[in-house]
């Protein structure tokens, strides 16, 4: 992680960034410990951006996209069953793979920038309770 954002620190020579969002798995653990964890990690340095922000989604990033079917179902062309609890859905990334590859089509970089292009983030706030958190962390309150 701190090899990332040096790499950050010295591309903000040549392209100033205004802040630097991490955003990170933790897996089913606490994403507030995973969070402080890598905030110690690098708290004595110093980056020309400031301080970075972190956000730990409770499972994994796919979590987000599997809290809104509809684009889901967009980005992947066919129908995907709703999952009730994104948030405590034991493995969201695995559930999209198994998912895909049944309706003939693949878990691509591809399909999750474009799902994640048709995101609704109500939907998103309705089915994760963790969700408004990093919305206000990303709109600066």
């Amino acid at each position: 992680m701190a090899k990332f954002l040096q790499v950050l620190n010295v591309t903000h020579i040549s392209a100033p960034l205004d802040k630097v969002f991490v955003v990170v798995d933790s897996n089913g653990e606490n994403p507030q410990k995973r969070e402080s964890s890598l905030r110690q990690k690098v708290q004595n340095r110093t980056y020309l951006f400031g301080e970075p922000r972190f956000y730990a989604i409770k499972r994994q990033s796919e979590t987000l996209l599997i809290a809104d079917p509809l684009a889901i179902n967009t980005a992947a062309g066919k129908q995907i069953p709703r999952v009730a609890d994104p948030e405590n859905f034991q493995d969201p990334k695995r559930y999209l793979i198994q998912r895909l590859r049944n309706s003939g089509r693949e878990f691509t970089r591809e399909f999750v920038r474009n799902a994640a292009a048709h995101l609704d983030l109500e939907a998103v706030e309705r089915h994760c309770k963790e969700f408004p958190r990093l919305r206000k962390m990303l709109e600066g309150q």
